[in-house]
């Protein structure tokens, strides 16, 4: 019996490395309306599914590029890392020659102010000028609790993402283990909350907007995808997403396959 175990460990990691993945979720808006959407998984390719299906939305891991083709009027739309990185530049630029009429402004009542309002003036400026260092955002930290919880069936750890001790949001994450999916499709789904991560970020810094509550689980060396999350509005905290489903399946090849017409743009 002994000599087989080798093998027969070796098929059981074979299975479970090559297992697609289907995450079902709800999401909830500020007034408690519903949309539900689903994250496919296979072969380092990631489906996104909204219930409207209006849209084929496509990951691409390996490539770190995302593609959204409108269904009905074949109109595609690209986006990676070049792309956000132009992007970006380009409204980081306009903010600047924007950002020179108001300072030309401020110069002009410099010798007005107090003491202690030129360094809030000054505070301001820097707030404006570098939204990256100095903005509301650098003061977000992610504090792991004691707490767990079982959502769907999965075991996840409670956090709490606050700035300067307010509550902005909790996060229940659950880890590869207790998701209970293959390193390979763990990696998709960590490279893809990246890719979110980055876009958002980014290009609400180019505009200047740094008061945002986003969080990087990969910057941050968590193990986990978030599969609940509760959001702070005034003084209620309401729930903002949560998986329903976790489905490991084989998954059709087809479902990730871009219309034959449109592959031509993608080149």
């Amino acid at each position: 019996m002994k000599k087989w175990l080798p093998l027969i460990a070796l098929v059981m990691f074979q299975n479970t490395s090559i297992a697609d993945v289907k995450l079902d979720f709800t999401r909830y808006s500020q007034n408690g309306q519903q949309a539900s959407f689903s994250l496919l998984i296979k072969n380092s390719l990631l489906r996104i599914e909204d219930q409207d299906n209006q849209r084929f939305n496509l990951f691409d891991s390996r490539k770190k590029r995302f593609i959204s083709l409108h269904q009905r009027s074949g109109k595609i739309a690209r986006m990676d890392m070049d792309i956000l990185t132009q992007r970006a530049e380009q409204l980081n630029q306009k903010r600047k020659q924007h950002l020179q009429k108001v300072f030309a402004e401020l110069d002009k009542k410099r010798a007005q102010m107090s003491p202690s309002e030129l360094e809030v003036s000054e505070s301001m400026i820097n707030q404006m000028k570098y939204p990256e260092l100095y903005g509301a955002y650098t003061l977000n930290r992610l504090e792991k609790t004691s707490t767990q919880k079982e959502i769907a069936g999965i075991s996840c750890q409670l956090y709490r993402l606050t700035r300067e001790k307010r509550l902005l949001k909790t996060l229940c994450i659950a880890n590869m283990a207790q998701l209970g999916i293959s390193q390979q499709d763990f990696n998709t789904l960590r490279e893809y909350e990246e890719f979110q991560y980055q876009l958002e970020s980014r290009m609400s810094l180019a505009i200047g907007e740094a008061d945002f509550d986003l969080v990087s689980l990969k910057q941050l060396q968590i193990d986990g995808l978030v599969i609940e999350s509760h959001k702070q509005f005034g003084k209620q905290l309401l729930r903002q997403q949560i998986l329903t489903k976790l489905d490991t399946k084989r998954l059709s090849k087809e479902r990730f396959e871009i219309p034959k017409v449109q592959k031509s743009q993608l080149k």
